[in-house]
């Protein structure tokens, strides 16, 4: 299973900061790390910066990644939309990070209390 501990050493191995969406989809779509970093370069990520999840949407699908944008509605945070959403595997994004949420729970360690800005859901066909 790919999990924010199992990516660390790929991180060091591509010399990686700024890489929250390239980890999180490779934890939501249980890819490798380096599949999730070629698919957001390939989206027109530069290394070492900062990414949207709307930007490797697209591509994704082509690798069976099917990421759909839920409106938020109402402001939550992380740990509130945890206890609406409990099951399913999304990616969430705050102001300044991307995290994985996986059946409620917070595959990362920070952004808990962040408002929840964007929605990603994995539909599994």
């Amino acid at each position: 299973m790919i999990t924010q501990e199992s990516v660390q050493k790929y991180r060091k191995e591509f010399n990686e900061m700024s890489d929250c969406v390239v980890t999180s989809l490779a934890i939501v779509g249980q890819i490798s790390y380096r599949k999730a970093h070629f698919i957001a370069e390939m989206s027109g990520r530069e290394h070492r910066n900062g990414f949207w999840t709307a930007d490797v949407v697209d591509l994704a699908r082509k690798y069976g990644i099917n990421l759909v944008y839920i409106e938020p509605g109402e402001r939550v945070t992380v740990k509130k939309f945890c206890s609406i959403y409990e099951t399913g595997r999304y990616i969430i994004e705050s102001k300044f990070h991307a995290l994985t949420v996986i059946d409620g729970v917070v595959m990362d360690k920070s952004g808990r209390n962040a408002i929840v800005e964007n929605i990603f859901k994995l539909e599994v066909e």
